[in-house]
């Protein structure tokens, strides 16, 4: 069965509204690989995660890496297919989400972002 999630910002502003947690291999193995596209209030959430790749996406994504704190470390803004993130020492937890998502939102490093589960 899927689990899904809430993220907000700080200040208690829901910034995504359906987020899946891939929490177990084979949910993590899949991520959002064929997947046709993705909306702004979508998002995968994998963990324990600290690097990604694109192979067999078809569209650009923001991958945002978050320590055991909450706290974002890395955003890699419009990541396209076919590639690969370097490994983010401190990285337990990434999120992905359409690309151009942190740049609307004003997601930056630095920021706590709180799943709410």
């Amino acid at each position: 069965m899927s689990k899904y999630a809430k993220c907000a910002k700080e200040n208690g502003e829901i910034v995504l509204e359906r987020v899946l947690i891939a929490d177990n291999f084979f949910a993590r193995f899949k991520g959002l690989m064929l997947k046709k596209s993705l909306n702004e209030i979508d998002a995968l959430c994998i963990e324990p995660c600290n690097s990604i790749h694109t192979f067999f996406m078809r569209f650009d994504i923001d991958v945002i890496f978050i320590d055991k704190n909450g706290v974002i470390i890395k955003i890699v803004n419009a990541m396209k297919p076919s590639r690969v993130t370097p490994i983010v020492r401190r990285s337990v937890q990434v999120i992905e989400t359409q690309g151009g998502f942190c740049k609307k939102k004003q997601i930056e490093v630095g920021m706590l972002l709180k799943t709410i589960t």
